[in-house]
């Protein structure tokens, strides 16, 4: 036969035990790392899916202002402008979709027209976007509360005192 089979030698015989365990600590250190950071990104990327919709919101909201002359709160006329919204009145409780927006409008002569919309994160933290024109403060504001189980309806005064995010 053109090969011969060799014999196996006492030192051929495949991982020590030290061996396989460094393998296996070196594994669990890099899921250690890894898994933290995989979770963190995921809760980034879902509260940043609360965001857009909420920033889509404050867009038909601004497209109804527009229309209407005022930033009065027809659900029917916003889910007409933005179909894939499911726009409430109501402050969220509890667990709620993330495309689950709620929107409150001002049409105050001091304060000057605001529209309030907010969403609710995965892990309970409380969006606000609100746009503010006239008075004092102009501009648009995207506001955060701390985890709760409610995301409490607020008037525009009250969302003055929130973080500004961005």
């Amino acid at each position: 036969m053109w090969w011969e089979p060799r014999e196996l030698v006492d030192e051929e015989g495949g991982f020590s035990l030290v061996e396989m365990m460094v393998v296996v600590l070196v594994i669990a250190i890099l899921m250690g790392i890894a898994v933290p950071t995989f979770l963190m990104a995921r809760q980034q990327a879902n509260d940043a899916v609360v965001e857009m919709n909420l920033r889509s919101a404050l867009v038909a909201a601004r497209v109804y202002f527009l229309e209407a002359q005022n930033y009065g709160v027809d659900i029917e006329e916003l889910q007409k402008l933005e179909p894939s919204i499911n726009w409430t009145e109501l402050p969220l409780e509890g667990a709620v979709d993330p495309t689950t927006i709620y929107v409150e409008a001002h049409d105050e002569q001091a304060e000057g027209d605001t529209v309030v919309v907010g969403g609710k994160t995965n892990q309970g933290k409380c969006l606000y976007l609100k746009e503010h024109r006239g008075a004092k403060q102009a501009g648009i504001f995207l506001l955060e509360t701390g985890t709760s189980s409610v995301c409490p309806a607020l008037k525009p005064h009250e969302l003055d005192s929130l973080d500004t995010v961005s």
